[in-house]
């Protein structure tokens, strides 16, 4: 979150170049609302499907009642960090409208909710389809060409990681990013570095991505984020502000969860009995898993 500046270069860590942000509503008239830009949230996250995010805008015009906002706007975004070459470009759904409420006399602040049309598409179909000896990962394309209509330049080749063997699997009538996710957990990656390895189904600025873990932690480093102190000196002189800490600066971080043996063990953590039940041919399997004899032959 920041403030837009016009600027060439960065004045403060946080400083954003805004470039464009136009609204198209339903029936495709535009309007640009920069100047109305207060705050921008853009999100993307390694376990979720698509990118999201939320403007927050200061109107003094009324525009919220003008245009008769329905959820089936577009944002067109493209925004960077000054003095950096690349930018985000993007087009958006807007899906919603929130904390709308009066500032002063004529103006009011709301926030403008906004997501990849993509997870508008996956909540509005279902996918029931049956495969034979096919990949998963073959499986996951024919769902984003076929289901959500994804083009070819959002979903790279070079973005999708192979899977190894083919599959006979039917997908009993769940939602496209529901199936895709489900798919995550039957993947298992034809390279042998990594096989064994979870698979992740996400998007980023490079459009989406159906990679293994293993595959990810091998890539190039992309920077180094620390956790420090804020608002350092330069090393030049300790009247400025040392901007380039700053911008890999982590703001904040918690700690989620961390051992619990009791739940642990209520969970099947360390040993477990699985019954697999497989109502086509009328058969069923039981499955042990024992911690310590998993970790003996890790050994």
């Amino acid at each position: 979150m920041a403030e837009s500046t016009g600027n060439s270069g960065l004045s403060y860590p946080l400083d954003f170049s805004l470039e464009s942000c136009v609204i198209v509503t339903a029936l495709g008239q535009p309007t640009d609302f920069s100047k109305m830009v207060v705050e921008i949230n853009y999100f993307e996250d390694l376990y979720g499907p698509s990118i999201s995010g939320n403007l927050i805008l200061n109107d003094s015009n009324g525009f919220l009642n003008m245009m008769g906002f329905s959820g089936n706007e577009y944002l067109v975004l493209s925004f960077g960090k000054p003095g950096l070459s690349q930018n985000i470009n993007k087009v958006f759904r807007i899906y919603s409208v929130s904390n709308r409420g009066m500032v002063k006399d004529q103006n009011e602040n709301y926030i403008l909710n906004f997501c990849s049309e993509e997870t508008a598409l996956s909540e509005q179909y279902k996918v029931s389809k049956s495969y034979r000896n096919k990949k998963v990962s073959e499986i996951v394309k024919d769902i984003m060409a076929n289901q959500l209509s994804v083009r070819a330049d959002k979903f790279l080749t070079q973005n999708i990681e192979e899977t190894k063997g083919t599959r006979d699997i039917v997908i009993p009538n769940l939602k496209p990013f529901e199936a895709i996710s489900w798919l995550c957990t039957q993947a298992i990656s034809n390279n042998s570095k990594t096989e064994g390895s979870p698979y992740l189904f996400f998007e980023n600025y490079n459009g989406y991505n159906f990679k293994s873990l293993q595959s990810l932690y091998a890539g190039s480093i992309y920077n180094v984020y620390k956790y420090e102190p804020k608002n350092l000196a330069s090393a030049d002189d300790s009247r400025i502000q040392d901007l380039a800490s700053e911008l890999t600066n982590v703001l904040s971080f918690e700690n989620i969860s961390n051992f619990d043996t009791i739940n642990s063990i209520n969970n099947g953590g360390f040993a477990n009995r699985l019954y697999a039940i497989d109502t086509i041919r009328q058969t069923y399997s039981v499955n042990d898993f024992d911690y310590w004899n998993y970790s003996l032959k890790n050994q």
